[in-house]
């Protein structure tokens, strides 16, 4: 039996390991192991041994701990058999999405928004140019040795196209999409949006910004799509066989969402069909690591279709040293309040899931 002092059961060594690495900020390094140190003082920390421990080890570890909080991330899964230990409080992830932990009555969930908005949305403008400019296309092109003495520069040789003239379409304005319009609305391009909320306030600051509340109009007239809301049971296959049919033909689609918001299976159907025509750049999946078989379908569609474009990149969208770094600190953080808390009041700064 432990004894008065509350347990913390981390799913991996990596929340403190990350401040060694040489690419994290000193500022960084210090601010987790001050962090660390502080939540050794307070609590018992029982840390895994592996970075992607079983889903039988995580129960046995804390079972036989008696954890009152654990600490994960995405590559961690929380299911209901976990959640619904008897000495279970509450759940920290360093990740902003939280549809990894299963949402259980009295435990609290809590997640790290606003540390990763900005690095997200360099990452989501990085995938949508790199796409419009085939970028990864011409590069591997010429690695390939195919630019040869016969191909001389010319007009109309590797056209593609920049943003002039282009509409913006983002699906979500929270902490990400207010990142990535602030990027690009200096471009001077027509930024359209949708959101269960208009804001007012963002659309007088950003004059190129505007509201739609009809989310198939923003799919019909939109260049670019790109994905910025959470995954739950409401945004499931949001993206699904409707909204991909009304895109326009050329038209792009990003996402560093979350990768259930698709429907990948429509989404391949109708590119293998050819009842659509678009491009794509994604950072997450429908399942992780995407599945030899989903990445087969997805060569065959391009080996047949070669006017099409696919940039898919896995799940690093927020991995800027420091960010992550940033995410560690945040969720141990975290902890350590929760840890600390005595009553509601202690814990009213987190950003808890759902609110209180």
């Amino acid at each position: 039996m432990k004894g008065s002092t509350p347990t913390v059961y981390l799913a991996s060594p990596v929340f403190r390991e990350i401040a060694d690495n040489p690419r994290v900020s000193v500022k960084f390094k210090f601010m987790i192991n001050k962090v660390w140190s502080n939540l050794n003082t307070v609590a018992r920390v029982v840390t895994a041994e592996s970075r992607f421990p079983s889903l039988a080890e995580m129960k046995k570890a804390i079972e036989e701990n008696e954890a009152d909080f654990i600490g994960c991330h995405i590559g961690h899964r929380v299911p209901e058999e976990i959640v619904s230990i008897a000495s279970i409080k509450g759940v920290a992830t360093s990740n902003v999405g939280w549809n990894h932990i299963h949402l259980h009555p009295g435990v609290l969930v809590t997640n790290t928004p606003g540390v990763l908005a900005g690095t997200t949305a360099d990452y989501t403008i990085s995938l949508i140019l790199s796409n419009l400019r085939n970028i990864v296309g011409l590069n591997n092109y010429l690695w390939e040795g195919k630019w040869g003495p016969d191909e001389r520069w010319d007009l109309d040789r590797h056209i593609t196209k920049n943003t002039e003239n282009l509409t913006y379409g983002i699906l979500g304005l929270g902490e990400i999409g207010r990142e990535v319009v602030k990027r690009v609305a200096p471009w001077g391009i027509h930024i359209a949006y949708h959101d269960i909320f208009q804001s007012l306030e963002m659309e007088e600051k950003y004059p190129n910004l505007t509201y739609y509340e009809d989310v198939e109009q923003l799919f019909k007239i939109s260049d670019i799509v790109s994905l910025h809301i959470p995954l739950d049971e409401s945004t499931h296959h949001f993206v699904g066989e409707r909204l991909l049919r009304l895109m326009r033909p050329r038209a792009l689609l990003v996402n560093t969402a979350r990768g259930g918001i698709i429907d990948t299976a429509a989404l391949i159907r109708l590119l293998k069909t050819k009842e659509i025509s678009i491009h794509l750049a994604f950072d997450v999946f429908e399942e992780e690591p995407i599945p030899p078989a989903t990445l087969q379908a997805f060569r065959e569609i391009l080996s047949e279709r070669p006017d099409l474009r696919f940039i898919f990149t896995p799940h690093t969208a927020t991995g800027d040293a420091d960010t992550r770094a940033r995410m560690s600190a945040t969720m141990l953080s975290n902890l350590n309040a929760m840890v600390h808390s005595t009553s509601v009041r202690d814990i009213k700064e987190l950003n808890l899931i759902p609110p209180l």
